[in-house]
């Protein structure tokens, strides 16, 4: 039987001998970084309070709803971001002797006072049909109107919800379980 190996701890002087000071401070090299290690990413620097929420564009509140899920267990597909029948991220689980969960997620990058309405959990709802998920989740960087949120709770197994207090509280969560 095979052992794990134990993780790298790499700590800042050996990065900084390895990189120099000024070359880490780089963006080019921040981004080579970023490419070699997938885990410094846009979680990371969210939970870090290095970017705020409101600053991401759209593509990246999708990375980061991909990133939070990975965080959590599951295996994640990050869809194309257009064209994708408003699905951004199809999250699948194995839950052992309970079977494999198939969820999938639209994230809605909006402005805070912008709520997301019930015609966009309609059409999640049919989506989710349409491809035999197990649940369908609305994830925004704003909140739900109140058509939209009642549609939620009556399906609650169905459909499920990530306002911005939410969210706030899931990065927060990942962030805590990280240290």
């Amino acid at each position: 039987m095979a052992t794990e190996a134990p993780p790298i701890s790499v700590d800042s002087q050996f990065t900084f001998e390895f990189f120099g000071r000024d070359a880490l401070a780089l963006s080019d090299t921040q981004n080579s970084l970023q490419k070699l290690v997938p885990s410094i990413g846009l979680l990371q620097k969210v939970q870090h309070r290095l970017i705020q929420l409101d600053d991401l564009s759209w593509r990246d509140f999708e990375v980061l709803i991909a990133e939070m899920l990975e965080a959590d267990g599951y295996s994640v597909e990050l869809m194309r971001g257009t064209k994708d029948d408003g699905v951004d991220v199809v999250a699948v689980k194995d839950f052992g002797v309970m079977g494999l969960m198939k969820s999938i997620w639209q994230a809605k990058k909006n402005h805070i006072d912008r709520k997301v309405g019930l015609s966009t959990v309609r059409e999640l709802a049919d989506t989710r049909l349409e491809l035999k998920a197990s649940k369908a989740f609305i994830v925004t960087t704003s909140f739900l109107t109140h058509g939209a949120l009642q549609r939620v709770e009556r399906d609650k197994f169905l459909l499920g919800k990530v306002d911005r207090d939410d969210l706030d509280k899931w990065i927060d969560r990942t962030l805590r379980s990280d240290i």
